[in-house]
């Protein structure tokens, strides 16, 4: 193969046959062999590239094996100070060990290979170190996994705890705060709004007057339902993670948080909602097992069909079908509609996201849209996803009679729809997640500012 060119600080400890080095490569996407190791993986030159501003952790072993994972949104300045705490506790050199050098602003480049095993030479030969393994063709099993060893939870030790010994258990506040961290209890912007527009305008349908109460087990439905949800999501796939370079350091693969750990609060957030819907009517406790099987059987849809996002948007359109039969009792094709405006807006921006795992996932043999018929083709899928929703909610606003204020927030949320697909190019994802989380969650909120405003004008009572 041919040998590609890299450059960008690094900080390496071990010898030439077995490292751990953290690195920020710097790859040209126009070097020949990158683009024959990205035409092997599948991808894009520049996808195999990356962003040239990320650092990652990658390790070779003495039998070549190696592997890496990337850390978003590691600063330069933390990693330089990080590096020269490490080579200090160190301490000075030894004739068995090399003393590291920090990393620096900048290192001359120097020429890899992409290939992350080779044969071993029957004699110690300097060998070429692994330019990101991760993005190198196939894939790069955990050492548990290799035949011989013993099945064991992956866990990856720090630096500080090689160096310095392990430090005290994790106290119960901070399991707790690693738990929310593993369901990213922050995500639940994009799913609320949806739910309290379909809530607050059964109400105004209603009585026009806001049930503060029911309002408030709604939101204690949607974030148990969806936080169970994750924690089963991140349990089912911990294993997929593991050998994800972007998922490698969720908390059940570093061990942050404890499988059981993670059953236990999936546990506590299903009886939360069952709980919660049994307070607000018969008919959502009865309704209750129709919106928890979805969220089940998304993570192994990956498993089985090239369509998952599909899934997910089914799981999501429940939100606000469910939000307006908490206030109602009844059933409302009005929160149909909604609820599959909704479906169809995640599945699309789902597309979106799984565009940043095609190399892991074919490597991986994960199913997905991207995997299967390239990252352009999910792109346009999820366009003419989000043009649909769009379609949706203007059928929306006509059935439930919405004003302008409404009709403004549609506006808005069209004009976000189209800034997100202008930002994500087939040959640059490197403002994805802007996309993701910045632009989708604005959306949610924006069209819920809007919807109360004109619930509020029409004569909704607080």
């Amino acid at each position: 193969m041919s040998p590609i060119a890299v450059s960008g600080p690094e900080l390496v400890i071990g010898t030439d046959t077995a490292y751990v080095a953290l690195v920020r490569p710097q790859i040209d996407p126009a070097d020949p062999g990158v683009r024959l190791a990205a035409e092997q993986a599948g991808v894009t030159a520049e996808e195999f590239a990356g962003p040239g501003d990320v650092w990652a952790v990658m390790w070779e072993q003495e039998d070549g094996g190696g592997g890496g994972f990337e850390l978003p949104g590691l600063r330069d300045a933390e990693a330089e100070y990080f590096s020269e705490q490490l080579v200090t506790a160190l301490g000075p050199a030894s004739p068995s060990r090399s003393r590291p050098e920090p990393c620096s602003a900048s290192t001359p480049a120097r020429w890899v290979t992409a290939t992350p095993s080779r044969p071993r030479s029957p004699r110690r030969s300097r060998r070429r170190r692994t330019c990101c393994p991760w993005r190198s063709p196939g894939p790069h099993p955990h050492p548990a996994d290799r035949p011989g060893s013993l099945p064991r939870e992956p866990r990856v030790m720090t630096t500080a705890e090689g160096v310095l010994g392990p430090g005290p258990a994790p106290e119960a506040s901070g399991k707790v705060k690693a738990f929310l961290r593993l369901v990213m209890i922050e995500h639940s912007v994009f799913a609320l709004p949806f739910a309290y527009i379909a809530a607050l305008t059964a109400m105004f349908q209603l009585d026009r007057n806001v049930h503060w109460g029911k309002l408030l087990l709604v939101t204690v439905c949607m974030v148990g339902l969806r936080t169970f949800a994750m924690a089963a999501n991140r349990i089912i796939d911990r294993e997929i993670d593991a050998r994800n370079p972007r998922t490698a350091g969720r908390e059940l693969v570093t061990g942050a948080v404890s499988v059981r750990s993670a059953w236990t609060g999936a546990g506590i957030a299903l009886v939360v909602f069952l709980g919660s819907a049994a307070l607000l009517n018969p008919l959502c406790l009865m309704l209750a097992p129709v919106a928890v099987i979805p969220m089940v059987v998304y993570p192994y849809g990956k498993r089985f069909t090239n369509f998952p996002h599909a899934i997910l948007g089914l799981a999501q359109a429940m939100g606000p079908v469910g939000a307006w039969l908490a206030i109602t009792g009844e059933w409302s094709w009005d929160a149909v509609i909604l609820g599959l405006a909704v479906g169809v807006w995640i599945g699309g921006f789902d597309l979106i996201f799984a565009c940043q795992d095609v190399a892991a996932d074919r490597a991986e043999g994960v199913k997905s849209v991207p995997a299967r018929f390239g990252v352009p083709a999910a792109l346009w899928g999820a366009r003419g996803a989000h043009v649909v929703t769009t379609a949706l909610l203007v059928w929306y606003a006509l059935a439930t009679d919405a004003g302008a204020p409404f009709w403004v927030g549609l506006a808005v949320v069209a004009g976000a729809f189209l800034y997100e697909h202008t930002i994500v190019k087939p040959n640059d994802l490197s403002r994805l997640n802007r996309a993701f989380f910045t632009v989708n969650g604005f959306i949610g909120i924006a069209l819920f500012a809007c919807a109360l405003v004109d619930l509020s004008v029409r004569g909704l009572a607080p």
